[in-house]
């Protein structure tokens, strides 16, 4: 695992690396979102730049050695700095821990020293498979090495450093495969300055199961990534939350081996998936190269593939969904800009509206269930009068208008879905706008049952409460029994269906859910034997994992001498 130190971050690690001499033979399942089949010629003043920040590169590689960047502005070996950048010799790349120009392996640790090789191979291997050989004139790669050829582990703590280099060098796009820590002043000036210049910074969400954001991912300024597998389902090892941006493939990634010239599938996380989502952006970029990092990123959104449908648990919580290269790039190129009605987050703009339409509706409806949506007019200040904005809710319900004397802040509309309407005035046309908007998420842990709830009466029924659906992940829900004194409880399941040996319902003696307490304890697809308790009061306890879900269970209870 690569790490950065405690005063610093985790770099996102790759796990289960399988054998790495064997050659691509069939297409990856995440090709078809992450290339152009058909690639036109561009014409570009200059490469498109992409820094990637991490531990040591085998510059050497075949799937490298063509795009690695050359400073033009610097005589290599000829011990001065040319460019008067602050770095001598920096002709490719710097190697910011040891203060050289050489950002390659150290001698003899290429097993230790992999990770860098393999976020560069899987972004040029992609940029190949689209371009040709086309894509070394268009893509370079600059390295940035942040971890010491003596180091005795792979802690980054020269991460943040790596970023001010790429800044500095202009690159285009900045790929961080690692988060973690926490985020000094200085840093997150950094982050924003980088953002300032129009470059792209992309991060990992991070690999350690929770909803929880670390930086450089949670700053504002970078575009977080998470990582979903060939079923477009969460990995379980990535981070969610709303803080995500895009996800992107994390599973069976092809890759280069930083021991040998050969390459093969790496099984990764949200550090693979941040490569594969730079390929993506790199391409757009290449395309319009003029967007700032904010236009290109709400073109992927829009054209995203969304996962909520596949991702109850985790809805809303994996950014916009998987970005589609050729649909992104397609619709950079079209007049009428693509809209989707299930993205749990993304823009509304007259771009999207044909241009003889004279009333217009957006349905805004992604799979899940939420609290609400938000909704953040960018409206231009000459509206003309007669045109206006109309935003509703699920039952259709006036929420809130916009004309040219009624302007609205940031709106929010409660519910699973809202739609909006634009009428246009006929005589004067309506100057370019955008409604940015994105779900306010439900804590999926408590989507079906929360807290205690308690049931005082002699003979009742309750449910784990997700109806005819699964049971959530992460369920840590109570029910209290409590009939009265002198009495005891039967209880009875009428259904009963939980992941075997991992998913269980406690039912404890009293009050306290302490093992003493213990009376029974099930789990599986069979219907328990009946319980009776040895007192008054029974705690019936719902405890899940984060991974697999099933049907839940219904119990009846009654008091009994």
């Amino acid at each position: 695992m690569i790490q950065f130190c405690w005063r610093y971050l985790w770099v996102v690690c790759l796990i289960g690396i399988s054998p790495m001499h064997a050659q691509q033979s069939t297409p990856l399942w995440y090709s078809p979102y992450s290339q152009i089949t058909e690639a036109a010629p561009l014409t570009l003043e200059r490469p498109i730049v992409i820094a990637v920040i991490d531990d040591g590169f085998r510059l050497s590689h075949q799937w490298l050695q063509d795009f690695i960047y050359e400073n033009k502005l610097e005589v290599p070996n000829n011990q001065l700095d040319d460019d008067g950048n602050g770095y001598v010799d920096d002709y490719q790349g710097w190697d910011i821990s040891d203060q050289d120009t050489d950002p390659s392996l150290p001698l003899g640790r290429a097993n230790t020293f992999y990770h860098g090789t393999f976020i560069a191979g899987t972004i040029t291997h992609l940029l190949q498979q689209s371009f040709g050989e086309q894509a070394t004139q268009y893509f370079k790669i600059l390295p940035v090495k942040v971890l010491s050829d003596q180091a005795r582990n792979t802690y980054l703590k020269d991460g943040y450093r790596g970023i001010a280099y790429a800044i500095q060098q202009k690159a285009d796009i900045i790929v961080c495969a690692w988060n973690g820590g926490y985020l000094s002043t200085e840093e997150a000036q950094l982050l924003q300055s980088a953002k300032a210049k129009g470059i792209t910074i992309l991060a990992s969400a991070g690999n350690f199961y929770t909803e929880s954001a670390a930086p450089p991912a949670a700053h504002p300024a970078v575009f977080a990534v998470a990582a979903v597998d060939s079923n477009y389902q969460k990995l379980p090892k990535s981070n969610y939350g709303n803080f995500v941006d895009l996800a992107g493939p994390g599973q069976a990634i092809w890759g280069a081996n930083s021991m040998d010239d050969q390459s093969g599938t790496f099984g990764g996380e949200s550090s693979a998936a941040v490569a594969v989502v730079a390929a993506t952006f790199a391409q757009l970029k290449a395309y319009k190269p003029d967007f700032a990092p904010a236009q290109l990123l709400q073109i992927l959104k829009n054209t995203a593939l969304p996962l909520d449908q596949y991702n109850a648990s985790y809805a809303g919580k994996l950014g916009a969904g998987l970005p589609q290269t050729y649909a992104a790039i397609q619709d950079s190129k079209s007049e009428l800009k693509a809209f989707q009605r299930q993205l749990p987050e993304g823009y509304l703009s007259n771009e999207q509206v044909p241009s003889k339409s004279q009333e217009h509706r957006w349905e805004i409806a992604p799979a899940g269930q939420y609290k609400g949506i938000w909704l953040n007019p960018n409206l231009p200040i000459d509206w003309p009068t007669q045109s206006q904005l109309l935003f509703y809710d699920q039952q259709e319900r006036l929420v809130q208008s916009w004309s040219q004397q009624n302007a609205p802040g940031r709106i929010f509309i409660p519910g699973n879905s809202a739609q909006v309407v634009f009428k246009q005035n006929r005589k004067k046309q309506v100057p370019p706008f955008n409604i940015d908007y994105h779900v306010e998420t439900v804590d999926s842990s408590q989507l079906y049952c929360s807290a205690t709830q308690y049931f005082e009466l002699p003979q009742g029924q309750f449910s784990d409460g997700s109806g005819l659906g699964n049971y959530t992940s992460n369920c840590d829900c109570k029910w209290q029994i409590m009939v009265p004194e002198g009495q005891r409880i039967r209880i009875r399941f009428s259904d009963f269906d939980t992941q075997a040996k991992v998913d269980f319902v406690y039912l404890f003696d009293g009050e306290s859910p302490t093992t003493p307490n213990i009376i029974a304890k099930f789990s599986g697809p069979d219907i328990p034997p009946e319980v009776i308790s040895r007192s008054n009061k029974v705690l019936v306890w719902f405890v899940t994992d984060s991974k697999e879900r099933a049907k839940g269970w219904t119990l009846t209870y009654e008091a009994v001498k």
